[in-house]
């Protein structure tokens, strides 16, 4: 769960929010992004992630 928080961390600008939401939940605040944009961010995380750890994770927007 650290690392995942590192790399939500380090995977957003000084102007978005990754926070742990609940026991393992994250939430992501992105500003002045498109959905696209939003998109994109978390197909990176998810390659990164996938290349370092068996684990997987899902996301939603709203």
């Amino acid at each position: 769960m650290a690392r995942f928080g590192t790399l939500l961390e380090e995977s957003t600008r000084g102007s978005d929010l990754a926070v742990r939401y609940g026991g393992e939940e994250f939430l992501l605040l992105l500003s002045q992004v498109s959905a696209e944009q939003a998109q994109g961010l978390v197909e990176r995380v998810a390659q990164t992630w996938s290349a370092e750890s068996e684990l997987t994770f899902s996301a939603a927007s709203r």
